[in-house]
């Protein structure tokens, strides 16, 4: 904090408060999008059109910073230590259980994970309450909540990491029993985050896929794409062969789909490309190859190139897909993919090539 309080003094006379230019990229699903028509990017840089910030290239915002203000942020959480390090011992043992349970806590429930009874943490809470740390979450359905997360984050760092894995095995194990707490129930995402940050892989993992698919259904891409991205990654590092099954290939080829609907075009095409790897070693593995699943992931692979501007990448995983997917029996999939073929044809001008490929789409 020295350091940056010499900082910031040096900046009153150096930097001050300065405005710095960002690039903000267009996003997918918004009125950016409508600046490409028939959804093809042109690059400015090859020439293909002008430069024009939020239309042809990304756009421009000018964010504020106060180079004299860093010490002054830096410094905000001095007081709120000094404030919990002010109150009773067992209260500040409580304020930390509390501070692991997420967004509301209860008396029941910080008497279960902690081992004290209701009365003592109900007395452990009142100093918490009069002094502002803690705050009622809802009069009508009860419970607390810190009054800011900056308090909570003071308490979370009072314990050491191998407090914090137990107390979120245990908030884990009371809340998934639970399923509430003060009347509000309990979300997939609170209890993924809870055994994720008990390094309980077995039931990380499968907790991050639900917390994944409920976020999708309320079309909370990003969250989704989040708790995917965190379940790969524990696959990633998960050598035991007798956790969980888990369809590698769909957790990557959903993390993809998440990342195309957020406008992150080239992690979508990454994720897609991994899923497809991710299949072929599973059926050389089973020795039960799925065709028709293959080319659903080389299908899935041309939407995310084309959004990513690449209409020849785009042209060609759908080639793949239609090489993958058998001609006999009649599927919808391979069908749906000679009606991408087409539309792609179509937009290059091959108008005989997509009327071929479409009448073999409805045939």
């Amino acid at each position: 904090h020295s350091l940056a309080r010499v900082f910031s003094q040096l900046a009153r006379t150096h930097l001050g408060t300065r405005q710095d230019v960002v690039a903000v990229p267009l996003m997918h699903d918004t009125p950016d999008e409508m600046a490409n028509p028939k959804g093809r990017v042109r690059d400015w840089k090859t020439g293909e059109c002008e430069p024009v910030p939020g239309k042809t290239m990304p756009k421009l915002v000018v964010v504020e910073r106060d180079y004299t203000a860093i010490a002054a942020k830096m410094a905000s959480l001095g007081p709120l230590a000094d404030r919990l390090g002010a109150l009773p011992d067992r209260t500040r043992q409580v304020l930390r259980g509390a501070s692991v349970a997420g967004r509301r806590v209860d008396e029941e429930l910080l008497a279960k994970v902690l081992g004290l009874t209701v009365p003592e943490v109900a007395d452990a809470l009142r100093p918490a309450v009069a002094h502002g740390v803690l705050v009622e979450a809802d009069p009508m359905g009860g419970g607390y909540a810190f009054h800011h997360a900056l308090l909570a984050e003071v308490a979370y760092r009072e314990l050491l990491h191998g407090e914090r894995d137990r107390l979120h095995a245990a908030f884990g194990e009371e809340l998934e029993r639970r399923g509430e707490i003060g009347g509000v129930p309990v979300t997939a995402a609170e209890l993924a985050h809870h055994w994720a940050s008990a390094r309980d892989r077995d039931r990380a993992i499968p907790s991050l896929l639900r917390a994944g698919h409920a976020a999708e259904t309320v079309y909370a891409f990003a969250e989704a794409g989040a708790h995917y991205e965190r379940a790969l990654d524990l696959l990633a590092a998960d050598d035991d062969p007798s956790g969980p099954p888990v369809d590698r290939s769909e957790v990557l080829q959903r993390a993809a789909e998440c990342a195309v609907l957020t406008g992150s075009y080239a992690r979508a095409v990454e994720l897609g490309r991994q899923a497809i790897i991710a299949a072929e070693l599973a059926a050389v593995a089973d020795g039960e190859p799925d065709p028709i699943r293959l080319g659903l992931l080389h299908d899935r692979l041309r939407w995310f190139q084309w959004e990513s501007g690449d209409r020849a990448a785009a042209a060609a995983a759908v080639a793949d897909a239609l090489n993958v997917i058998p001609v006999e029996p009649p599927s919808a999939t391979r069908a749906r993919a000679l009606g991408q073929a087409a539309g792609l044809r179509l937009f290059g001008g091959d108008v005989v090539g997509a009327r071929t490929l479409a009448s073999e789409a409805v045939g």
